[in-house]
């Protein structure tokens, strides 16, 4: 399938799953957001489209209620006159906002609602919202963290739907046996279980073994104690390891939130791999299956398409706050090499395109995985001068002959 027609059913559905619901979710690990914005955004879509951003980092309810309605009387939405006070209780916020909402038709876009502390005022709220909107306005939620244990009584009831492009995820697994568990490690790294974000690993060991058990797949016990503990006698390794992958599971269990991890791991045939209860969804391996179907014989337009959506899940390097040792740091350096490869090809592709602006796009962003590549800077230098912009280009063989310079006193 293309990537245009792809994206378009993606779209025809969102649309759809809207005319039924009041409030709607996106999936944490979905790839959804930059598709689903676009045809809201277009004038023959028949609605009125807002976007808003969560103020930022643990912003209270009040807080980012305010910021939406704000940005309301912007859009023309709300008289300033009548916005609702600031010390307003969360009941009273959310019958300003379902009134706002009945009396206009818009799909409101809240992007980063995760940075919202979640309380019983946001229960309040969204109680009293679900309870009073109708009509055709739409609340959109996207973030990376979704609280299961209150939405999924409304996705039961058909007042919330969730969007995906798969059947597996946090909203999927809710209401089963079944854990929903999803890894983002490139950047500073973060696990969510069900749409719950871990927030201790009881020290750095279970962190530790649990990246590696969720990179190798499967793995064998004797890799695991020759990686972690070398020097230890194999009874010793053997206790060691039971009681941090018995750690491991109860820093993913949420059970204020009605989430429990018996074990994350089985061991068959020889190997430890997730266990049969956890749907794991991992960046890195999304990233690397994209690598490999842009290196694949497609063609130039379907490999850009590939890569660019690699490139998109590279938000750091691997696990970018763990120390450069043993693993962490091969695995790492392998990834950061697979990226810049990734962008290489992506350069190449919009030269022969054309497209000098997105090739040097694509080369500022490798260069500030690899600002030492003398490769890239002549790539650099290249397309500033394509783009005939001499001074640009003069700058950078200034830096370049620096770093070569500073290589030769080495």
């Amino acid at each position: 399938m293309k990537p245009g027609r792809a994206i378009s059913q993606i779209q025809t559905a969102l649309l759809h799953q809207l005319e039924n619901c009041k409030v709607a979710l996106i999936e944490p690990s979905s790839q959804v957001p930059a598709a689903f914005m676009a045809p809201l955004l277009q004038a023959d879509s028949g609605h009125h489209f807002l976007y808003y951003r969560a103020p930022g980092r643990s912003a209270t309810l009040t807080a980012w209620a305010g910021g939406l309605f704000a940005a309301l009387v912007q859009e023309g939405l709300l008289a300033e006159s009548v916005m609702p006070a600031v010390d307003a209780s969360p009941v009273m916020l959310a019958t300003w906002l379902a009134d706002v909402l009945n009396a206009a038709d818009v799909f409101v876009y809240c992007d980063d609602f995760d940075q919202v502390k979640w309380s019983q005022d946001a229960v309040q709220f969204f109680d009293t919202l679900l309870a009073r909107m109708e009509g055709p306005s739409r609340l959109i939620l996207n973030g990376r963290v979704l609280i299961m244990a209150y939405w999924k009584r409304q996705i039961a009831s058909g007042t919330v739907a969730v969007f995906s492009e798969s059947d597996k995820g946090a909203v999927a697994a809710a209401g089963t046996d079944r854990v929903h568990v999803d890894v983002y490690a490139f950047g500073r790294g973060r696990v969510l279980v069900n749409g719950a974000e871990v927030t201790s690993w009881d020290g750095m060991l279970p962190r530790y073994l649990f990246h590696f058990f969720v990179d190798r797949v499967m793995v064998r016990r004797d890799a695991i104690f020759q990686e972690f503990w070398p020097d230890l006698l194999p009874r010793e390794a053997t206790n060691v390891f039971h009681v941090t992958k018995r750690k491991i599971a109860d820093c993913l269990s949420v059970r204020d939130l009605g989430i429990e991890v018996r074990e994350f791991t089985r061991y068959e045939s020889g190997f430890y791999m997730p266990a049969e209860s956890i749907d794991l969804s991992y960046d890195v391996a999304r990233f690397q299956h994209a690598c490999e179907q842009g290196s694949g014989s497609l063609s130039p337009a379907e490999t850009e398409a590939r890569l660019r959506d690699a490139v998109a899940l590279y938000r750091g390097d691997f696990l970018e706050d763990v120390q450069d040792v043993g693993w962490v740091a091969l695995r790492r350096e392998e990834l950061r090499e697979t990226a810049i490869d990734a962008y290489a090809t992506l350069i190449d592709l919009a030269r022969q395109d054309g497209r000098f602006e997105d090739a040097l796009g694509y080369g500022v962003r490798a260069l500030m995985m690899a600002p030492e590549e003398i490769t890239l800077h002549r790539l650099m230098v290249e397309l500033y001068s394509a783009l005939q912009r001499p001074q640009d280009a003069a700058r950078q063989i200034e830096h370049m002959d620096r770093l070569i310079l500073r290589g030769s006193d080495k």
